[in-house]
């Protein structure tokens, strides 16, 4: 259960304006001047970034195998400052590039507090605090997709954990999963992300998106290339609303996952989760000034054994807050 949990938390933090899945753009008014706002990278620039993550878990398990003394309630923190730096740019005959990056965690801190003392917690924790002066390199799709990712794995061996990381290294290029057409201040668009991982079958964030207006950014500059824009009038950014809810495609069939079934195992339940996210985009740079987003998941879902009477019943919410600011560029060096 702590797996499915810590899963769904990755999950939740995700900035869900995916880069795969059905995008769907529908006009809820008529459209001004289109904007694409694709991050610009050049090679050696670097931006630093503020993350925050608090998530509040509360469940309750039913049946045989139950450890009595497990933790019900649980709360954890996780803050990062990283540092994004542009290793290479290469341009592709599509109009596009890819972006080759490096990921560089400057300091990392996590804490947590629960009912009951948790080994797994303490090991998850201090995997993020090795994270700190720790690099990860990847390379940013023109589909706005990452791959090549190098450098995770070896700092990082819970695989939900490191989902969480991936989730974050996304939301700093936001910008490259947005409509590739251009969007227009009253614009809306539409997606769905297939969950994987899920102890149900079937489910999938769907999410609406709305370039809500233009306004002034956050202090500081975006890029290294903008660090006179202190002194100029010229620091907007679009802000675009995103509201996300969990869906269940699979219909009225078995919800059994196919590596449940593989174990002998049935599951059956619900799994319910919304949120929202506001995020500022630089116009110019088109690169991520700041993310806030909050979500709620709702579970009650049973695991049972194919040919016992054994079964476990998990009822639980998760809650989690995030928030992601650029932070100004630091003072030179003497």
């Amino acid at each position: 259960m702590a797996r499915a949990l810590r899963l769904t938390i990755a999950l939740t933090i995700s900035l869900v304006l995916p880069s795969a899945g059905t995008l769907r753009v529908v006009l809820a008014a008529p459209p001004g001047e289109s904007t694409r706002l694709v991050p610009h990278f050049t090679a050696g620039d670097t931006l630093r970034y503020q993350i925050d993550l608090r998530t509040s878990t509360v469940t309750q398990a039913t049946g045989p195998i139950v450890d009595p003394e497990g933790a019900s309630q649980l709360e954890r923190s996780v803050n990062a400052v990283v540092r994004l730096e542009v290793i290479g740019v290469e341009p592709e005959a599509t109009g596009g590039a890819r972006v080759h990056l490096r990921t560089t965690y400057e300091k990392v801190s996590a804490s947590s507090k629960s009912d009951a003392f948790d080994p797994q917690e303490d090991a998850i924790e201090k995997q993020y605090r090795q994270l700190e002066g720790r690099s990860i390199e990847f390379t940013l799709e023109a589909d706005g997709s990452l791959s090549e990712i190098k450098g995770l794995k070896d700092v990082l061996a819970d695989e939900s954990t490191a989902g969480a990381v991936r989730e974050w290294l996304m939301s700093l290029t936001a910008g490259a999963v947005l409509p590739k057409q251009g969007i227009a201040i009253g614009e809306k668009w539409s997606a769905e992300k297939p969950i994987e991982g899920a102890p149900l079958a079937g489910l999938a964030w769907r999410t609406e998106s709305t370039y809500l207006r233009n306004e002034p950014c956050l202090a500081g500059a975006m890029t290294k290339q903008a660090t006179a824009m202190e002194a100029t009038p010229e620091k907007e950014c679009a802000v675009i609303l995103t509201k996300f809810e969990m869906v269940d495609r699979h219909g009225s069939g078995d919800p059994t996952p196919p590596e449940y079934l593989r174990n002998s195992l049935r599951t059956t339940g619900k799994w319910m989760g919304s949120g929202e996210s506001l995020t500022s985009i630089s116009l110019r740079a088109g690169m991520v000034v700041s993310l806030t987003q909050t979500g709620s998941e709702d579970l009650d879902f049973t695991v049972a054994a194919a040919d016992t009477p054994s079964k476990i019943h998990y009822v639980g919410r998760v809650k989690t807050q995030s928030q992601i600011t650029l932070l100004p560029p630091a003072a030179p060096q003497p």
